[in-house]
């Protein structure tokens, strides 16, 4: 099937920092009016008329973004909630950013394989993408998907290593292959 990962407008954690939410609480964050203007232009790429359905990450900025593709295309939305982002802790109890910024430089350094010399307890690239596949694999049956989620998921998929907020990246993909 073809699948356009299509990652979230820009959020705006402001009102999150003054409301002191942490760890997971940061995935609640909106778009801002940036993040508005660059899901509205995604809408309007001419690729995306080819997609049945929207499948998007459970996270805030996911789903907003996949409501404004939703309301445009006329497509209908489904959330699946092994498209979400990365995990730094796979054990949910993070609560501050240094943590998050600590792991994701180890998962950086170690090319996101996991190794003897592994501290955190951070998902890797494998961890990421049979998840995500997993979800995916309910939709086996669409030939093209328009799939909103995060970056680094989508360089699970072979993106390039820097999606812009709104960018697209095009791939095949098929439950019985991995490419």
């Amino acid at each position: 099937m073809k699948i356009f990962f299509v990652r979230h407008g820009h959020p705006d954690y402001t009102e999150l920092k003054a409301l002191g939410y942490p760890g997971f609480g940061n995935d609640l964050a909106p778009l801002d009016a940036l993040g508005r203007s660059q899901a509205e232009q995604t809408a309007r790429d001419p690729r995306l008329k080819q997609g049945q359905l929207i499948v998007a990450s459970p996270f805030t900025r996911a789903l907003q973004t996949a409501a404004v593709l939703s309301r445009r295309l006329d497509l209908e939305l489904r959330v699946e909630v092994g498209l979400h982002e990365w995990l730094p802790d796979l054990t949910y109890s993070y609560t501050d950013v240094e943590t998050v910024e600590r792991a994701r430089a180890e998962f950086d350094a170690m090319n996101g394989v996991a190794g003897p010399e592994r501290k955190q307890r951070w998902e890797t690239w494998e961890q990421m993408r049979t998840r995500a596949e997993r979800a995916l694999a309910r939709y086996a049956g669409y030939d093209c998907l328009i799939v909103v989620c995060h970056g680094l998921l989508m360089q699970a998929f072979g993106a390039e290593k820097t999606i812009s907020n709104g960018g697209i990246f095009e791939a095949e993909w098929s439950p019985a292959c991995r490419d």
